[in-house]
């Protein structure tokens, strides 16, 4: 979007200097709005310059035809063509860079895409394999308490409910120095 913002500024700056040095023709006009409309079209640096000079030379055969060499050099005209030049060129480039722009957005959405889809995978298999630890540790014939390392309780099996007398549901979370039947 920004470039397209510096695109239109840019040619507002362009047309109005034609205007002040009183340069802007209906012709010239035509002209110019070809080889950004081909520029805008292609999206491509190299096709807006081949383009342009095509435009320039059409341009400079169909002012020779009506005006005569004599009259093409004595106008100036010819130096509209760096004008036109310079216009098909950088609205290419603005073409061009919006574009890789937009493309390198897209692939950033699907890489997001793709890497969400397996962060999901990994949790949902993360978590199976500790549902599948703790079914474990509940069938061990002795007591098992497991701490974090702030000593918080994260696991208490079954066996360990049966000999402190304390459901799991009381201590898991809590810290170990909270409760006075475990630390001690």
């Amino acid at each position: 979007k920004v470039y397209y913002a510096v695109f239109v500024f840019d040619l507002m700056v362009i047309l109005m200097n034609l205007q002040l040095a009183g340069r802007l023709r209906q012709d010239l006009a035509i002209v110019f709005f070809m080889g950004i409309f081909v520029a805008a079209l292609t999206r491509r640096v190299a096709v807006s310059f081949v383009s342009a000079l095509a435009l320039g030379a059409v341009y400079i055969a169909v002012r020779n035809h009506s005006s005569g060499v004599s009259g093409l050099w004595e106008s100036g005209q010819l130096l509209d063509l760096p004008f036109l030049l310079i216009a098909s060129i950088h609205s290419g480039l603005v073409a061009q860079e919006a574009e890789h722009e937009t493309e390198a957005r897209q692939r950033l959405l699907a890489d997001n895409g793709s890497l969400t889809r397996k962060l999901r995978n990994h949790f949902f298999e993360s978590h199976r394999h500790s549902q599948d630890v703790k079914a474990l540790l509940d069938t061990l014939p002795f007591a098992m308490v497991l701490l974090d390392r702030s000593k918080g309780i994260r696991c208490f099996n079954t066996t360990a409910e049966l000999v402190f007398g304390i459901e799991r549901k009381c201590v898991l979370g809590s810290l170990l120095s909270q409760d006075p039947e475990l630390a001690g």
